[in-house]
């Protein structure tokens, strides 16, 4: 009966190729249990590959919703906060320009006027704010202020109430200026853009619109109060202490009265992170389903592929056993 036989170097061939072969699954077995994960997908996998890859589309768009809604979520937090310190300088309008009535001296009408001013100053201030180098209340246009300097919007009323004599002509004048559609505060004052700040979607579902800009009518009329308080007795008036007077306790009046505009926009504002922590839940439980699904084609057994890697490394002893022992093989020894 003929014998076949395998030269040394064909044999040489065979046991270096079964060892990398033996190390190669030794190495990806290795790998499966300290990750969890199969160590080949595609062959794993096999049709539900597809599958799997759209699952991880889903999950990086829920990694980009989470984005927006983080941004949008520290957005509307510095916003009501922002409400609430107008909120503040408004009762402290209020208090300061109220003045006993028997009060009619010089020095107490223009301690209330400079006092409004500053307090106008600081609502422009507040008004103006931005987060990371975008600001919260000019509209679309997140990358300029929403209102004009204080300076500028303070010289055009000057001009715009100039000669008033009255009380009456007075408030007329500065209620133009700033309720004017296309003059005034619509086209010196205001210099955002229209339209929501935030239009973005924050989940597969929704989407979040914020429209508040520093041209609402609650937050006009804050700053409308402070400058009537402000402008009563400035010189281009022209009016009387009686007048001045007048002027600043219809300003008292109007600046106690505003604070319901602006607990409303306080409400929207809340109302919007409601719905914005709605949709973050809405991600985190579809992001779970995902994971749960991926898991669950993706993860390897582990009690399956220690079993697997015990008897791989039990199969690599024994080739390296067998071939320690055939290298030590003689004519000698045979004989």
């Amino acid at each position: 009966m003929p014998m076949t036989s395998i030269g040394d170097l064909s044999f040489s061939h065979q046991s270096i190729r079964q060892t990398g072969r033996l190390k190669a699954q030794l190495q990806d077995l290795s790998v499966s249990l300290a990750t969890g994960q199969k160590d080949d997908l595609t062959k794993a996998l096999g049709s539900n590959r597809g599958l799997v890859m759209r699952i991880d589309q889903d999950l990086a768009r829920l990694d980009g919703f989470d984005r927006a809604a983080d941004d949008s979520g520290l957005r509307l937090k510095v916003m009501q906060t922002t409400l609430g310190s107008i909120d503040d300088m408004r009762q402290t309008l209020a208090d300061q320009i109220s003045l006993p009535s028997s009060d009619l001296s010089n020095s107490g009408l223009a301690t209330a006027t400079k006092g409004a001013r500053q307090i106008f100053d600081s609502l422009v201030a507040a008004l103006n704010t931005k987060v990371a180098g975008r600001a919260l209340f000019a509209g679309q246009e997140i990358d300029r202020s929403a209102l004009a300097p204080p300076e500028t919007m303070m010289a055009d009323l000057r001009t715009a109430v100039a000669g008033a004599g009255s009380f009456n002509e007075l408030s007329q004048r500065i209620d133009t200026w700033f309720d004017d559609p296309s003059g005034g505060f619509a086209a010196v004052g205001y210099i955002g853009g229209g339209g929501a700040m935030i239009d973005t979607p924050v989940s597969a579902k929704r989407h979040l619109d914020i429209e508040l800009t520093a041209a609402d009518t609650s937050l006009k009329e804050v700053l409308k109060m402070a400058a009537l308080a402000a402008l009563a007795g400035d010189a281009s008036a022209g009016l009387s202490a009686d007048e001045q007077k007048t002027a600043l306790t219809a300003a008292t009046a109007g600046a106690r009265s505003a604070a319901a505009g602006l607990v409303n926009l306080q409400g929207d504002i809340g109302n919007s992170q409601a719905y914005l922590m709605e949709a973050q839940a809405e991600n985190t439980a579809a992001r779970a389903t995902f994971n749960l699904t991926r898991n669950s084609m993706t993860q390897a057994d582990p009690f399956e592929t220690a079993s697997e890697l015990q008897q791989v490394q039990q199969n690599l002893e024994i080739h390296y056993a067998a071939t320690a022992r055939l290298s030590r093989l003689s004519l000698a020894n045979y004989l």
